[in-house]
């Protein structure tokens, strides 16, 4: 019980931290950037995350399901994750450039 509670304290300390760090820049960035320069750095921020929903596959929580079943070949399966993820990360970047380059407006 004490393993599962440090743990458990670690994870939720450090998702505390992130989000406090993000937060943050979030802040600098948006006094940095003005109006335009933030609206521009949005517009790129949710054309990237709709992407990496495709680069991502929603593989994390099946990879962190069979490593906890198969503790074994836990490194085989992070080795195919790996791959797979490189291939899905390229598919993905390849659907930002085609975007880019069909719908771009400052042509």
């Amino acid at each position: 019980m004490k393993k599962i509670l440090k743990n458990w304290s670690f994870l939720t300390a450090s998702d505390v931290v992130m989000q406090l760090v993000g937060f943050l820049v979030l802040i600098k960035l948006a006094r940095e950037l003005k109006p335009e320069g933030y609206g521009t750095f949005s517009v790129v921020l949710a054309i990237s995350s709709i992407f990496a929903v495709i680069a991502n596959f929603g593989m994390s929580q099946v990879i962190i399901r069979e490593v906890a079943r198969n503790v074994l070949i836990g490194e085989q399966i992070l080795i195919k994750a790996i791959k797979i993820r490189f291939f899905s990360a390229t598919f993905s970047i390849l659907g930002i450039l085609i975007y880019f380059n069909l719908f771009s407006v400052d042509r």
